[in-house]
């Protein structure tokens, strides 16, 4: 375009200009004389009229790779946006489990005060905004009528209709929202684009959300005919009405998102294609043939989620969806309590303790049966989980200057796509246990009277958790679906191709961030700087690679994606 610019006012001529250019394209036999006269003539007179011109390719090849940052709140990733003209920012939840842009509207008198004062002045601020509309017949106020006699009354005459503002009710796994439909720029890192028809604004809600919201930026997976996502559901007589997401509308092809320990993440845009792509299986969401878990070095898997378990009619025997809206795993509760055990074992301080307990146990000196009186020795079973589960709560006691990594088993999520590529997802316990404070009965010594007493006294106390959350989501076509939320995004880069338009192109794909860094987006550039793994530090000069201060904290109420589409993920 700057070109198109130079030549003509060099010139002073819409001709001169066209000859220039096309000379040079002739000439290296990128296009035909009689086309390029065509092509360029009309390009140059849209430059000097000051119009946008975007060229881009149908493979999206050439578009410059950007960037976002992605602001840490422990429990999820936001991304800033800005909309309207002149602009107004807002911090939006990265959700790759949901495809559109929604943002609190101001007119929302009931959004609850928790979520801030933040809110879109639309109507009053932006001279871009402007609300959609469909049009609806005029209803007869003779409620006796029935189809045929309106039809009836109809022949022959003008249909009168009238407008209606465009609404779209949207159902989520922590709630719904009501929200009018809207047009307006919005603006994401260097990518500006006019959103028609793709800005939802919330006037109603239902969320269980009781933090700091502005709205939700949805990365999901795109819509494909007969795919409608549950959850979006326009108001009646308006599916003609076509809301597209932000990626949709700005021809983004390719994009990635990666955490960052206690740092701003990364939210790349027009990515380079991956190596190993693996096809999308589902038809709702991101989402990948599951294939088991291998513990630690364990070459065998846990018997959960084996492929020869597929029933005839099914595309996979589990399903694994990679949610960055989600905090934690989430999966059944049968095959969490089998990992866990699986931990144990393969923990050797785990299965050490564990064996003690037992022992214990069997000769009646631990502490619950000495209190209690009961029950007799040897009549008292302890399981693994438990053992794992008391030694995370005292994690305090044994953790100052442990390499978790070292330590304790890694956790391999084998995965495939529907294109049979296949990948394995490492995830180490840095990033699988989760650092938090619970109210505990510690016991304690005091003196009362001159004599000793065991008491037991509350204390607010660190303690561990496992990166896990019980959620029963079976599906008749993928089986068990396993939700891999912010643990898989800690530990990799993942990868996302919108497939250009092609359903059998929708691919993911993930790089382990011990292989290449998550990086940093700089704002200025809006480029991605890799930096190198090292040994790292808090502002203390206290190594974050050993003890609690490896790990994520948690201090909130973790996000959990509730299934809404029990036939296929």
């Amino acid at each position: 375009q700057l070109k198109l610019i130079t030549y003509y006012y060099r010139t002073n001529s819409f001709l001169g200009t066209v000859r220039r250019i096309c000379g040079l394209l002739i000439r290296s036999r990128t296009m035909q004389s009689k086309i390029c006269f065509i092509r360029v003539r009309a390009l140059t007179i849209l430059a000097v009229l000051g119009q946008s011109i975007i060229i881009k390719p149908d493979s999206g090849e050439g578009q410059k790779e950007t960037c976002a940052a992605l602001r840490n709140h422990e429990t999820h990733s936001s991304v800033e946006i800005s909309v309207g003209n002149p602009p107004q920012s807002f911090s939006l939840v990265a959700d790759t489990g949901s495809d559109k842009v929604i943002v609190k509207d101001c007119a929302c008198e009931k959004c609850r005060p928790e979520w801030g004062a933040s809110c879109f002045h639309g109507p009053d601020r932006s001279n871009s905004f402007n609300l959609s509309f469909f049009m609806v017949e005029d209803v007869d106020e003779q409620e006796d009528d029935d189809e045929q006699e309106v039809h009836k009354r109809h022949q022959g005459q003008k249909v009168k209709k009238h407008r209606e503002e465009a609404h779209m009710y949207i159902s989520f796994g922590s709630g719904a929202v009501q929200t009018r439909v809207a047009s307006d720029e919005v603006r994401l890192g260097s990518l500006k684009t006019y959103m028609k028809n793709g800005l939802l604004l919330i006037v109603e809600e239902n969320l269980d959300i009781n933090d700091r919201f502005e709205g939700i930026l949805g990365l999901g997976r795109p819509d494909f005919k007969g795919s409608r996502r549950p959850g979006h559901h326009p108001a009646e007589k308006d599916d003609e009405i076509h809301v597209p997401g932000f990626f949709e509308q700005a021809k983004v092809q390719r994009f990635s998102l990666c955490f960052n320990h206690q740092a701003d993440g990364v939210l790349g845009m027009n990515t380079p294609a991956s190596s190993n792509p693996l096809s999308s299986v589902g038809h709702v969401h991101w989402g990948l043939d599951f294939q088991g878990i291998s513990v630690g070095n364990q070459k065998h898997r846990l018997e959960i989620c084996d492929p020869a378990s597929k029933k005839k009619g099914m595309e996979s025997a589990c399903g694994l969806i990679p949610d960055s809206g989600t905090t934690l795993i989430a999966a059944a509760e049968p095959q969490l309590l089998a990992l866990y055990e699986s931990v144990c074992n393969n923990w050797s301080r785990c299965k050490e303790a564990h064996k003690q307990i037992v022992k214990d146990a069997a000769a009646g000196k631990l502490p619950v049966m000495a209190a209690n009186g009961s029950p007799e020795p040897g009549q008292i079973e302890v399981h693994p989980v438990e053992t794992l589960q008391a030694l995370l709560t005292g994690c305090s006691d044994w953790m100052a200057g442990v390499d978790l990594n070292k330590e304790m088993p890694k956790l391999t999520f084998h995965v495939a796509g529907a294109n049979g590529n296949k990948d394995e997802l490492v995830i180490s316990p840095r990033n699988y246990i989760l650092l938090s404070e619970a109210e505990l009965e510690m016991p304690t010594v005091v003196k009362r009277h001159g004599q000793k007493k065991l008491v037991k006294v509350k204390q607010q106390k660190q303690v561990c958790t496992m990166a896990f959350t019980p959620l029963e989501y079976e599906t008749a076509n993928n089986g068990p679906v396993w939700i891999m939320g912010m643990p898989l995004f800690y530990e990799h880069t993942v990868h996302y191709d919108r497939g250009n338009g092609k359903e059998r192109g929708v691919t993911m794909a993930f790089t382990r961030q011990d292989k290449e860094a998550c990086g940093q987006c700089q704002s200025v550039s809006a480029s991605v700087g890799k930096k190198p793994k090292s040994l790292l530090l808090n502002s203390n000069g206290v190594s974050t690679t050993t003890g609690m201060a490896s790990l994520n904290r948690i201090t909130k109420q973790p996000i959990l994606r509730v299934p809404t589409d029990l036939e296929s993920m």
